[in-house]
């Protein structure tokens, strides 16, 4: 009944998920190059709890059909179905290139890349849980030093207007002790992150700083208070400059 009627739905334009699956373990590596690119690859294990029809799979991608046409890499264990729009990013759906088997571990790999930026002093990333998972991992490697990370699950009373309250709200958790808290590793060039037990629908934000990045945005943080505006005001009145804070980069969704 559950497979007539998501066929029927997704005729109509309404994709219903494929629920009987669950994820034991997924790991998230995003791969920063000296130019500041990123390469995202995405390793899942999936356990089938029945088996999917054309379809019901599909990997979500945080890029657009245009930017996603060569951006997404080949999946060396699947077959691509066909991509759509998924609110502002791609879906791409697919089918094993082997049979599945009910209840036996199925292993699946996907991934991306990310165009550089200017700034290399912070950055911040999301992940987000889709089906029954286990425990979710993510670790970056880039080729400079991170000073401190933190992460917390995003609130869901809460809406970050810009980037600015994003980096606020983050800065208020750096030192709270959290069983989410990231681990700097490898003199400080690999920050790792491990959820266990997320529930669907939980968002978790991950952000690193290097020590330039963390002062940066302090002071930002500060120049845009209300009272950093108003002395920012005054200064301008007499000819002085205000300092201009850095930008979070965002990895990926």
């Amino acid at each position: 009944m559950m497979k007539f009627l998501r066929r029927t739905l997704r005729q109509y334009g309404f994709d219903m998920p494929f629920r009987q699956m669950v994820c034991p373990a997924q790991l998230k590596t995003i791969r920063v190059d000296a130019e500041w690119r990123a390469t995202v690859s995405v390793q899942s294990t999936y356990v089938f709890l029945d088996l999917p029809q054309d379809g019901d799979l599909r990997d979500i991608y945080p890029l657009s059909l245009v930017e996603a046409e060569g951006a997404i890499h080949h999946s060396p264990d699947s077959r691509e179905i066909t991509r759509r729009r998924y609110g502002t990013g791609t879906a791409v759906y697919w089918r094993p290139r082997q049979g599945l088997v009910r209840y036996a571990a199925y292993d699946h790999q996907c991934g991306w890349s990310s165009p550089g930026w200017d700034s290399q002093a912070s950055l911040y990333t999301e992940m987000a849980c889709e089906m029954r998972t286990g425990i979710q991992t993510l670790e970056i490697v880039a080729p400079l030093r991170f000073e401190t990370a933190v992460a917390f699950k995003q609130p869901r009373w809460q809406t970050f207007k810009n980037e600015r309250s994003l980096v606020k709200y983050a800065l208020a958790h750096l030192d709270t002790n959290s069983e989410q808290r990231p681990v700097i590793r490898d003199n400080g060039q690999r920050v790792e992150l491990r959820i266990v037990g997320p529930k669907v629908g939980e968002r978790y934000v991950c952000m690193a700083f290097t020590a330039e990045g963390l002062e940066e945005w302090k002071q930002r943080l500060k120049d845009t208070s209300f009272a950093g505006r108003l002395k920012g005001f005054f200064a301008g009145l007499s000819g002085n400059r205000r300092r201009e804070g850095v930008q979070a980069n965002r990895l990926f969704t």
